[in-house]
Parts: structure tokens; C-alpha cells; sequence
């Protein structure tokens, strides 16, 4: 209540009804979910877009050195604890590597176990292969090796199929 308390006074009686409107709906313990809340509404009031931002999507970007950028994105519901694991371990860089024209791979000192595996991937989908540790990204419509789905490219996914292998690929939060 010390958290309440000392939020009301910074702010509003009304941002304070909406406090406790949430703690009740969160399943976490009130003084937990209100110290969320708190540094959340504190750190952030007025400058979220609700709409533009998303906890389950994170913006990343594929660097190639030399050949330009593409953008995609990592889905947490995928794989929940490979893409924690993923964004934890954020910049990775690697050299590239391609499988039969089906897929451009980086190897990762991650090590991760089985999660909603997939065999068959789409074009432009990201896995996380178990076998050696390496972030894929699909070239072509693909059925391959058990992979934990990680996300998508959504631009430019021309550039990866002009790497060569040995090129720097770097995965990066977006800004």
C-alpha cells in the first residue's frame, strides 16, 4: 500500500481507480502487480501507442555486412522460452551459412531444447534448429528437420538470398 500511497500523491485520484482496476485483474499479487503498473504508467504515461506497440511481437533487424538490412520479427508465442532466450542473447553475430538454397542458417552458442517443434516452414519464417544451436531463416517453402518457430521476415528478404557463405550476419533489437 506504501507504492499506492505514494502514487497517489504524484498523479491523479482517477490513475489511481485505473491502478487498482488492473491489480484486480492480474493474477499477481497486488503489491507486485501495482509496482508494474507503477513504473510502467510512471516511465511511459503519454507516450505509448497501444496500438504500434506489442509485448508478443519484438521488432528485430537481420544486418548482412555489406548488402543492407532486413527487418522482421520474433513472436513469443512460437516458442515462448526460445524466444526469451533469443532476445536475452540479443546482438548475435555469425557468419552465414546456406543449406541447399532452402535456408540461410548463423550458429548460436544457445542451447535450447525442444518447443513446439515444426517440420514443414514457409518462406520468410525464423526456427531455432536444437540439433546445432542455429537461427534459420527460410528461403523457400521447406519441410526439414524438427525447428521451435521463432518468428518471420517481413522486409527485404531478397537480401538473404543473396548472402554468400562467410558474410557477418548481425540480429539486432530494432530501435
Amino acid at each position: 500500500m506504501v507504492l499506492l500511497e505514494d502514487f497517489t500523491t504524484k498523479n491523479n485520484a482517477k490513475d489511481n481507480k485505473y491502478l487498482i482496476k488492473c491489480c484486480e485483474f492480474c493474477k499477481y499479487h497486488r503489491g507486485q502487480s501495482i509496482y508494474i503498473l507503477v513504473r510502467f504508467v510512471v516511465r511511459y504515461k503519454g507516450t505509448v501507442d497501444m496500438e504500434r506497440v506489442s509485448v508478443s511481437r519484438v521488432k528485430v533487424i537481420f544486418e548482412i555486412s555489406g548488402k543492407g538490412i532486413a527487418e522482421g520479427e520474433i513472436v513469443r508465442h512460437s516458442s515462448p522460452l526460445t524466444s526469451a532466450t533469443i532476445l536475452r542473447s540479443l546482438p548475435i553475430q555469425g557468419r552465414a551459412n546456406m543449406f541447399e538454397n532452402k535456408f540461410v542458417y548463423v550458429e548460436t552458442d544457445l542451447g535450447l531444447g525442444r518447443e513446439k517443434q515444426r517440420t514443414s516452414f514457409k518462406r520468410g519464417e525464423i526456427a531455432f534448429m536444437t540439433l546445432n544451436g542455429s537461427i534459420c531463416i527460410f528461403l523457400t517453402e521447406t519441410v526439414s528437420a524438427p525447428m521451435n518457430p521463432v518468428g518471420s521476415i517481413n522486409s527485404h528478404l531478397e537480401l538473404m538470398e543473396a548472402v554468400k557463405p562467410g558474410d557477418i550476419l548481425v540480429i539486432k533489437r530494432a530501435q
